[in-house]
């Protein structure tokens, strides 16, 4: 069995009826969007994330909220799972919305931007891990269909800045109210302890008793083994960035760039990070033509940029800001 349509006429910019062909059934996905696509009420809006929503990869269907398993709640971590958490984002923002007072118009830029944000989550192609740069993919991937809604940008910033203090570097944290309530939605549905259930979602059994079963008796010492060992390395690995610090503010006392004994050597190294202001570094790219290259990446494919001459650092003045920073890396002797 297919697609089967439902079809809406509505107006847009030039006042021209347009046709929309909403995918209401698809047998291979657990959970659709359909439902969040007929809340829309501005009509560029709707077309824009209609049109979208064809653009993104086919894995966004069907894979799980958290590739590692760590993060969200255990029902979005099998089959259509993002989808799950998706819905879960765009019901929150709908009521966490009312807190801010947005409505009308605005409230669709924030249900757009819901539907939308995790769209690339795995990169273009799935990459079986979050893409660490997803939230800013998204712009570069539907940048054609600016010209479909007025409020492209609204919906793009609102997406770029979902992840706050765990976003992509340089951070971009939220600014507006708009941005702070898809920020917040997007972090307490990924909490594993929160389930929303929904209408056209509703579960056999709560997750926990899913869950428990699974657990046999005889695996209950390994498990604890296990968990016993990973909070003892979390306590060795502390105790040795303790001793990484004695030997890096002895050698800085010694004047020693590198220190050798009879099972290993220590070096200090200099990592050099760059502070990007990115008012003052759009202008300049923008100027070479590579503001649409750069916006996209992080501090490494802006050093590629100067590594390679494209730019120079006399060039970007005081929009970088370079800090400098030693650090000790210890190597075992090799026989």
């Amino acid at each position: 069995m297919g697609l089967l349509p439902r079809v809406f006429f509505y107006k847009g910019f030039d006042n021209c009826p347009i046709l929309v062909n909403i995918r209401l059934m698809n047998e291979d996905r657990q959970f659709t969007l359909d439902e969040e696509l007929e809340q829309l009420q501005d009509p560029s809006i709707r077309l824009f994330v209609t049109k979208a929503l064809e653009r993104v990869p086919d894995y966004f269907w069907h894979v799980p909220a958290s590739a590692s398993g760590r993060f969200h709640p255990l029902d979005t971590l099998g089959d259509g799972g993002l989808v799950l958490h998706t819905k879960r984002v765009v019901y929150l923002v709908t009521e966490i919305a009312k807190v801010f007072k947005l409505d009308g118009v605005k409230l669709d830029i924030l249900r757009a931007a819901a539907m939308l944000h995790d769209s690339f989550k795995n990169g273009i192609a799935d990459e079986d891990h979050t893409e660490e740069d997803h939230p800013l993919i998204v712009r570069h991937q539907l940048k054609d269909l600016e010209s479909e809604t007025h409020h492209f940008e609204e919906i793009m910033g609102a997406i770029e800045r979902h992840q706050g203090l765990w976003g992509p570097q340089p951070l971009r944290m939220p600014k507006t109210s708009l941005e702070w309530c898809l920020h917040i939605a997007d972090f307490v549905a990924s909490r594993t302890a929160v389930y929303l259930y929904f209408s056209g979602y509703k579960p056999e059994k709560i997750p926990p008793e899913q869950e428990l079963p699974a657990l046999s008796e005889d695996l209950e010492p390994a498990i604890i083994r296990y968990l016993d060992l990973r909070t003892r390395r979390a306590e060795i690995e502390r105790e040795m960035e303790q001793v990484k610090k004695q030997i890096a503010e002895e050698m800085h006392k010694r004047e020693e760039r590198k220190a050798v004994t009879t099972k290993g050597s220590a070096r200090l190294v200099s990592n050099t990070h760059c502070k990007i202001d990115q008012a003052k570094l759009r202008p300049i790219l923008d100027a070479k033509g590579l503001w649409d290259k750069v916006i996209m990446v992080n501090e490494k494919r802006l050093q590629e940029l100067l590594n390679d001459g494209i730019v120079t650092p006399e060039e970007l003045g005081d929009a970088i800001e370079k800090t400098s920073k030693d650090s000790v890396r210890i190597l075992p002797r090799e026989d």
